[in-house]
């Protein structure tokens, strides 16, 4: 897990970035767990490795 920090307008974002997962299902139960802990804008996304 890593945390990336940008600018959005004037403003200062941290997105956390976590992964990389296995199996669908490991995703899946990754994002249960996020939003029981009250994250609720998860958004999945396959990242390119070089």
């Amino acid at each position: 897990m890593r945390v990336e920090v940008g600018n959005v307008r004037g403003e200062t974002w941290h997105r956390v970035v976590a992964g990389p997962f296995s199996s669908r299902q490991q995703l899946e139960e990754a994002q249960k767990q996020l939003a029981g802990d009250g994250f609720s804008n998860v958004m999945p996304q396959q990242r390119q490795t070089h």
